[in-house]
């Protein structure tokens, strides 16, 4: 997260260009964007790293089939 902010302190003094964030940091053009645009609409909490966990699973036992059971 320490990394995150850095970048993004860097970003908002303006001293280099996302590009030049993103080779200085080992990170991807995407990511450095992603971040930035996270913070923007998250703030601070934006920083933090987000469950990879898929929202469903379409071959996962229904419900009320695994409580019967």
């Amino acid at each position: 997260m320490k990394q995150r902010a850095n970048l993004l302190r860097d970003y908002w003094l303006k001293y280099y260009s996302v590009t030049e964030l993103a080779e200085m940091y080992s990170v991807s053009r995407k990511t450095a964007y992603k971040w930035i645009d996270r913070y923007e609409e998250l703030g601070r909490s934006g920083l933090e790293d987000l469950s990879r966990r898929p929202h469903s699973c379409p071959w996962q036992t229904a419900e009320f089939i695994a409580r019967n059971w």
